[in-house]
């Protein structure tokens, strides 16, 4: 059965990517980011495909462990931001 992580789309990674991305002049957010939203999200980059990065380079890891790490990690932005918990991403 085919996995498929569970984003909550609150924008948070977006607003994280000095040093991997181009940024907003004055920000970590990236040039990308319009409105919360990506605005080329179906031609985003690979490191915005969590599911891309696990089969590329965490396959030999469990799905499940990967997917909870990188939840925790979305949560803890979520949390630092203030975020409603509605954007909390749940385990697997």
């Amino acid at each position: 059965m085919e996995q498929s992580y569970n984003c909550t789309e609150c924008g948070e990674c977006c607003k994280h990517v000095a040093g991997f991305l181009d940024t907003k002049p004055g920000t970590d957010e990236c040039i990308f980011l319009v409105d919360n939203l990506c605005s080329i999200y179906e031609f985003r980059p690979e490191i915005c495909r969590v599911d891309t990065i696990y089969h590329k380079y965490f396959s030999g890891t469990e799905y499940k462990d990967f997917h909870n790490y990188t939840a925790e990690a979305c949560n803890t932005m979520i949390r630092g931001a203030g975020l409603d918990d509605k954007y909390l991403v749940g385990e697997v």
